[in-house]
């Protein structure tokens, strides 16, 4: 069976096989295009691993080039660059480059005394060994000076017990004289004129001498290790400074695919006219293989996956929603566009963006504000510390600023946590020493030295922490002090939860050491000290995912307040321009919706029976009519659906109106008349819609409507949806019936009427904006709509207090769906 594809279903298809090579970058929360937008977190801290991706990337290239070789134009074949660069790329992961964390998580016992390993490290970041890292050294943004971690190792060698710390030069004299005696062996073992036996004997009793002497050292050095708090520090500034130089090296290697995959996204989305599968599919792989990632990455529960898999989804979704709304805007109104004279376009425009602009300080100020709230809350953090004992001064922060010149929140958060169970890890170890031989009492030890130091790193409450904001005085005197203690309490509800939950979780793992070391007896404290160790790793894991939670959630919702104000803003600027450019203009007759057909009188007629009494007659013949089960039909008796029909047609609306769940009365043997009679605040009236004539309708009035009619939506930014106060409308396509409702009484009569009161209209039909002649009264006043010919709308009577409908009040309105 041969596979038959048109241009479009090719193209459709070429695009989305080129889009999964976009896909590591887009889970990874990378590209350019997906994280604009304010509020987006300022950190890497997901990855895509490339080993097992590059094969497939591979097999999709070339798919790709099948399916795409026919195509014209041939620049379409650009869309194949982000996998293509994806593979060629000389990196081993899209995204974060590994944590500082990796130094500090080593057993104890498998770390050198010596400190040989970390003075290697800080060698490496001094004088990297790969030439991209000499050459971006020189690259913006510059790096912390590496000579500081190298007085921090001299300072922490310094240090040791028993006055070592200068012999660790000797140390490393004998480690390259060993080295280089091992080099001259393996030289004279070469040596094409022969073999010197006797040089050979020499180098040999030399190395042993020294090797005697090196090792002997070592174990010197070994008695004496460096003060456990100062080595993990210095630990923890080297991993902090590789991540910085691996991040850096990352950014700037991935700089080409991350171009390459923004413009191809930004095309498909915005440019291209690619239909709503494609865009979804690649949605829906992304959050596939976000899941995956997840699922390998985090061990804190489907949650903690969940929130991690969703996230970078959700953002780069929203961001490219909003860059499709901005060119929605323009393409939707390109007829309006090339109809209007240039001159009256760009007096419009002009006066447009002086009475938008209040909006435009708005949405400056809130996001100035936002930006002031979370940097206040940057720096109550830094300030905290751990509450003070007995009289004595508070202790050092919990959180210490790695680098002031670059944020450095995350990886603070981050350490913070992993010193919080290396103190609580030191307390149980010498808890459990101390108990000698005793295993249930090592374990009951290090239970409570455990818990001692949870209790005091993490109290019960914010506001027991130094340097957290005290709550103010609050009484009918002080209502200000009473507003000022919201954030506050609410800072400590959101710290209290989460903290309780942690210590629950930790009182249950040690919980379950002590069980297991009473039944073990006096077996000795060694095996209890590694399962502690163990626990402890595990739960600073879980600690620190919970972290990256609250953070990444934080970022959700801001980034979410961010895309909704800018839509607020986009919408407001368009209803300005649809007042402005066709007040005056007599002839600007429109469609409602982008690529929609106006009527012609040749066109197969709807009906609309408006009645003039109140009763509205229908004459069922065949078929079935759904009615919505708040309205009552004389005539025949209902049957409750226990299936919605058409369950995936604009779900929300009709949940939220009371439409989802239907009622049908079917057609009789012979035809059947119905009647609904209106009721005060119900006027009911009824489209008569042929085959392929559709009909535009609000859910808020809809009714009913026969079996055969299909539902759909139509999303548009064209000025004239904007002006009626939506930017998505819902029609019914024939043949059937469709029943609305009017709360008063209505009418089809062509008069120019409030564009609010229109319920409905026959899809094509001409409108034309009226709107006052007074500019400032943009504000204030609404506008009118009138229908032309052959065109039919369907409009209620004015309410009794619904005058002064102008923009403040559409503005209410503005995210209604």
């Amino acid at each position: 069976m041969r596979l038959e594809l048109n241009r479009p279903q090719r193209r459709d298809l070429f695009l989305l096989l080129c889009l999964i090579g976009v896909v590591p970058a887009f889970i990874s929360a990378t590209l350019p295009v997906t994280t604009w937008l304010p509020g987006t977190e300022g950190f890497r801290w997901t990855w895509v691993e490339l080993s097992a991706v590059r094969p497939l990337l591979i097999v999709l290239l070339m798919a790709a080039g099948f399916v795409g070789w026919p195509l014209r134009p041939r620049w379409l074949w650009l869309a194949m660059l982000p996998a293509l660069l994806l593979v060629l790329t000389p990196i081993s992961r899209v995204g974060a480059a590994p944590g500082p964390l990796h130094w500090i998580e080593r057993v104890p016992e498998s770390q050198d005394p010596t400190l040989a390993a970390e003075y290697a490290a800080i060698g490496r970041l001094a004088t990297p060994e790969r030439w991209i890292d000499r050459a971006l050294a020189k690259r913006e943004p510059a790096l912390p000076d590496v000579g500081a971690l190298r007085a921090q190792w001299d300072a922490v060698n310094a240090a040791r017990p028993g006055g070592l710390g200068g012999r660790w030069t000797e140390l490393r004299q004998l480690d390259e004289r060993a080295k280089q005696l091992q080099s001259e062996y393996d030289q004279t073992s070469k040596a094409r004129d022969g073999i010197d036996r006797k040089r050979q004997e020499q180098l040999a009793q030399e190395y042993s001498r020294v090797f005697s002497k090196l090792e002997a050292l070592k174990a010197e050095l070994a008695k004496h290790p460096p003060r456990p708090e100062q080595a993990w520090e210095l630990r923890a500034r080297i991993g902090l400074h590789e991540l910085w130089q691996a991040d850096k090296r990352a950014r700037w290697l991935e700089a080409p695919y991350q171009i390459a995959a923004s413009l191809l996204l930004l095309a498909v989305v915005v440019a291209i006219g690619v239909g709503h599968r494609t865009t979804m599919t690649f949605l829906g792989l992304s959050l596939l293989a976000s899941l995956a990632c997840a699922a390998v990455r985090t061990e804190g529960g489907w949650v903690a996956s969940g929130v991690t898999a969703l996230q970078p989804v959700f953002v780069g979704t929203l961001a490219l929603l909003v860059l499709r709304l901005l060119a929605r805007a323009w393409l939707d109104n390109r007829e309006i566009w090339h109809s209007t004279s240039t001159p009256a376009l760009r007096r419009a425009l002009l006066w447009s963006l002086l009475l938008w602009s209040p909006f435009a300080l708005v949405l400056a100020a809130n996001f100035w504000a936002g930006r002031a709230v979370d940097a206040a809350v940057e720096r109550i953090a830094y300030r905290i510390a751990l509450p003070a004992e007995n009289g004595q001064p508070p202790g050092p922060t919990l959180l210490r600023d790695s680098d002031v010149d670059r944020p450095t929140l995350r990886e603070d958060l981050q350490l913070a946590v992993a010193r919080l169970y290396a103190d609580m890890e030191d307390a149980g170890v010498a808890a459990a020493r101390g108990a000698g031989n005793n295993t249930a009492a090592a374990a009951q030890g290090v239970n409570d030295a455990a818990m001692r130091v949870f209790a005091r790193v993490m109290p019960d409450s914010l506001f027991k922490y130094a340097g957290f904001p005290a709550r103010h005085a609050c009484n009918l005197l002080n209502l200000p002090g009473c507003i000022a203690n919201i954030p506050l309490d609410m800072a400590n509800a959101a710290y209290v939860g989460p903290r309780d939950r942690l210590r629950a979780d930790l009182e249950a793992r040690l919980g379950a050491l002590v069980d297991q070391a009473r039944q073990a007896g006096n077996a000795g404290s060694a095996g209890l000290v590694n399962a502690l160790r163990g626990q402890a790793i595990q739960m600073s894991r879980l600690t620190r995912e919970r972290v990256d939670q609250v953070l990444l959630v934080s970022a959700g919702a801001s980034v979410l307040g961010s895309a909704t104000l800018l839509f607020v803003a986009l919408r407001a600027f368009l209803l300005v321009l649809a007042r402005l450019l066709f007040a005056q203009n007599k002839d600007a007759y429109m469609t409602i919706t982008p690529r929609e057909r106006p009527l012609q009188a040749q066109d197969r007629a709807v009906r609309v029976d408006v009645p003039a009494g109140d009763e509205l007659h229908m004459r069922l013949a065949e078929g079935r009519l759904l009615m919505k089960p708040a309205f009552d039909v004389d005539g025949a008796a209902p049957n409750t659906l226990w299936l919605p029909p058409q369950p995936w047609r604009a779900t929300v609306a009709r949940i939220r109106h009371g439409c989802y769940f239907l009622k049908e009365i079917e057609a009789g043997d012979e035809p059947r008349t119905l009647t609904l009679k209106s009721t005060p605040g119900t006027n009911f009236f009824c489209w008569d819609i042929p085959e392929d004539a559709e009909v535009a309708f609000r859910w808020d009035r809809f009714a009913g409507m026969s079996g055969s009619v299909r539902l759909r939506r139509v999303f548009s930014l064209k000025l004239g949806t904007v002006v009626l106060g939506h930017v998505s409308v819902a029609t019914a396509r024939g043949p059937g019936l469709l029943v609305q409702h009017a709360y008063t009484r209505a009418s089809a009569q062509r008069t120019s009427v409030a564009q609010a009161r229109v319920v409905g209209w026959v899809m094509g039909t001409l409108f034309r904006v009226e709107s006052g002649k007074s500019k400032k009264n943009v504000y204030v006043d609404h506008c009118h709509v009138v229908c032309a010919e052959p065109g039919i709308a369907v409009h209620e009577a004015a309410r009794e207090g619904r005058g002064g409908h102008g923009l403040w009040r559409e503005l209410l309105g503005l995210l209604r769906p």
